[in-house]
C-alpha cells in the first residue's frame, strides 16, 4: 500500500463532482499549510467532472477512493496516511476553511480528543438545511443525550477534528452518510472527550445536495440504533 506524506494534521476532503466549489476549499486550507504543518487531501469518489483537477491545482494531493460512499472516503484516508490528527470536511463550500482553527487547537492542546463543528450552536444560513434533516438531527441528539448522558447538539456535522488513536480505537464501518453518527457514538462509548465549537454553515451555491433524507435517513437511522445498541451493551456487560 502507498502512503502519502505524513504530516501533523491531515486535512481530508470526501468529494463527488464538486467542481464548483473544491478548489477554494483546498486553497483555503492550503494557505495554512506551513503553518500548522498540515495536508489536504481530497478523497475523490469517481468525479464526472474536474473536481480533481481542480483540487490539485489548488495544492491538494488526491486520491480516488477504491469503493464509494462519503464515509468510505474518509475510511481511505486514514488508512492510506499517518498523521496524528484529520480534519474532516465537506467539498461541497457549505463549511468555512477559515474557522479550522476553531477545531484544531483544542485537539492539538489536549482539551478534546474530537471536536466537532455545531451549527445550531452557530450560524447557519437561510435555506442550507432542510426541515426534516433538522428534526432528524434534533432526534438522534436526543437519544444520545438520554443513553450516554453527554449533550451534542449536532451529531451529523461534517465538520470535525479527531485524533489519530481515537480513530485506531473505533474502528469506523461506515460506508455512507452515517459515518458521523457512527464516529460520534463510538468516541462517545469509548470514553473519549468531545467538545463543540459553534460554526458557520452555508448554503450550497451549485448542485443540490447529495443526502437523500428518506432513503439515506432510513440508512442512518439502523446504523445508529445498531451502534447504540451494540455499545450500550458492552457498556453494561462491562459493569456487570
Amino acid at each position: 500500500m502507498t502512503e502519502l506524506k505524513a504530516n501533523k494534521i491531515c486535512v481530508a476532503i470526501p468529494a463527488l463532482n464538486e467542481e464548483n466549489t473544491i478548489y477554494d476549499v483546498v486553497k483555503g486550507f492550503s494557505k495554512l499549510a506551513d503553518h500548522f504543518s498540515l495536508s489536504v487531501l481530497v478523497v475523490d469518489g469517481h468525479s464526472s467532472d474536474d473536481t480533481l483537477k481542480l483540487a490539485r491545482k489548488a495544492g491538494a494531493s488526491v486520491l480516488v477512493q477504491r469503493g464509494r460512499g462519503k464515509g468510505a472516503a474518509m475510511i481511505e484516508a486514514v488508512s492510506k496516511t499517518k498523521n496524528d490528527v484529520y480534519v474532516f470536511i465537506d467539498g461541497d463550500g457549505t463549511y468555512l476553511p477559515s474557522e479550522f482553527e476553531l477545531f484544531v487547537n483544542s485537539v492539538l492542546d489536549g482539551k478534546a480528543d474530537m471536536v466537532v463543528g455545531s451549527r445550531f450552536k452557530g450560524k447557519i444560513e437561510k435555506g442550507s438545511i432542510a426541515p426534516i434533516n433538522i428534526l432528524g438531527n434534533k432526534f438522534f441528539n436526543l437519544i444520545t443525550r438520554l443513553v450516554f448522558n453527554v449533550h451534542i447538539s449536532d451529531i451529523f456535522s461534517g465538520y470535525r477534528a479527531v485524533k489519530k488513536e481515537v480513530l485506531q480505537k473505533i474502528n469506523l464501518k461506515s460506508c455512507h452518510f452515517e459515518v458521523e453518527a457512527e464516529m460520534t457514538v463510538k468516541t462517545i462509548a469509548s470514553g473519549f472527550k468531545i467538545l463543540e465549537v459553534p460554526i458557520t454553515y452555508l448554503r450550497r451555491r451549485e448542485n443540490s445536495t447529495k443526502l437523500r433524507p428518506f432513503k439515506d435517513g432510513l440508512c442512518i437511522f439502523r446504523t445508529f440504533l445498531i451502534e447504540i445498541l451494540r455499545e450500550k451493551f458492552s457498556l453494561y456487560r462491562e459493569a456487570v
